[in-house]
């Protein structure tokens, strides 16, 4: 059987209805889940850091470095580093 282009829009409409609705429940359902995970995660990762940076504080007193030292450390510090460095 030949589908003129009418009758295969008509079909394609037909066939992707229910995976539309799929979608976008699932869609919800997404948004529901990142919503009810993404402020406590939030919150966690800010102290994370704020947490990081204070046992770099810690490390640099430790070692007795310098702000000059520092300086130089973040100057020549890998670009991956797991903390940004302090603002200056």
């Amino acid at each position: 059987m030949i589908l003129t282009s009418e009758q295969s829009a008509a079909h394609s409409r037909q066939e992707a209805a229910p995976v539309l609705r799929a979608h976008a429940f699932d869609f919800c359902a997404l948004l529901s889940e990142f919503r009810r995970f993404s402020t406590p995660t939030r919150a966690l990762a800010a102290e994370a850091l704020t947490l990081e940076h204070t046992l770099s504080d810690l490390v640099n007193q430790a070692y007795a470095l310098t702000p000059a030292e520092i300086t130089l450390m973040w100057q020549t510090a890998p670009p991956r580093m797991p903390i940004p460095p302090p603002a200056t």
